[in-house]
């Protein structure tokens, strides 16, 4: 599934989230990570889909593409991530998971104990928005960037 740039022509403003590294907009049963750079969004892209391999994040659904930004988006990314503004950005698609605050807190440290042990590397950034619960009630990271991994995965 690689979604087309009607895709995001049809974007809807509560869709729509970031972090410091991402912006990230929701479309029908799938969500699609932006970053600014081609190589950062396939650095991320490669760490999430070991994560996914192992039940630890969710499924990378695509390759990373370029994304030509309609100029209402872009004010948008621009307003809301002043170093992901540009007409050009670089993503993929992913499983969306449900973010919410119960029952989180309880199971971050358990899901940190799982990165070390199964993938190797040290979760540094596990806040409850780093993470959200797949459709099988299981706690996974959605935050696969630089800041989340000291860059060490």
């Amino acid at each position: 599934m690689i979604a087309t740039q009607s895709t995001l022509q049809s974007f809807d403003t509560d869709s729509s989230s970031s972090g410091y590294e991402c912006f990230f907009i929701k479309h029908e049963d799938f969500g699609i990570k932006l970053y600014a750079s081609e190589a950062e969004a396939n650095r991320v892209a490669s760490r999430q889909r070991t994560a996914s391999k192992h039940g630890l994040g969710p499924e990378v659904l695509s390759e990373v593409i370029e994304y030509d930004i309609p100029d209402d988006l872009s004010v948008l990314i621009a307003r809301k991530r002043p170093n992901l503004g540009g007409s050009v950005l670089y993503g993929y698609e992913t499983e969306v998971v449900e973010i919410r605050r119960e029952g989180v807190i309880e199971k971050i440290e358990e899901l940190r104990i799982k990165f070390r042990e199964t993938v190797g590397h040290v979760l540094y950034d596990a806040a409850p928005s780093n993470v959200g619960f797949k459709e099988n009630g299981e706690l996974v990271c959605i935050d696969f960037g630089d800041c989340s991994f000291n860059n060490d995965f």
